[in-house]
């Protein structure tokens, strides 16, 4: 485990409880593929001032919200998957397939991940406190988005 995974969870547990934690591991793992992607074999750690800040704000601000939207599909998803108590196969298939299409073959493995957390979460919780869950990801997801 990486640090961006300690250090987003262990914020996220302080603002949000479990859930929050599951947030901050989520958004932490996502930092550490970034820095990864950054820091590879072919610049070797190397600071380019000319590259740095092109279109950074740009690219972090759109990243952050398309892990913000992406971790509330992935609740809303854990939650119909579950909604008949028990996890079909099909249904998983078909979140795979939507990741993959819309979010890239890289978030498969983590959208699985996040999905398994929030199951369990589920479970912890029971079915009325993760309602409420649910709702604050749909009034997240409808402030954010345009029609």
């Amino acid at each position: 485990m990486a640090a961006g995974k300690w250090i987003g969870g262990a914020i996220g547990w302080m603002a949000g409880g479990p859930l929050g934690l599951l947030v901050g591991i989520a958004m932490g793992s996502f930092f550490d593929s970034a820095m990864d992607s950054v820091n590879n074999e072919d610049n070797s750690g190397t600071f380019d001032s000319s590259r740095a800040y092109n279109g950074y704000g740009r690219r972090q601000a759109g990243e952050s919200d398309r892990n913000g939207f992406l971790f509330s599909l992935l609740v809303l998803a854990s939650y119909i998957i579950k909604a008949d108590g028990r996890i079909m196969h099909s249904e998983m298939e078909f979140v795979r397939n939507f990741l993959r299409s819309n979010f890239g073959g890289h978030a498969v493995a983590q959208g699985e991940d996040i999905l398994m957390k929030l199951f369990n979460e589920q479970k912890r919780q029971g079915n009325d406190r993760f309602k409420t869950t649910v709702s604050q990801c749909c009034m997240q997801i409808a402030s954010n988005i345009d029609y």
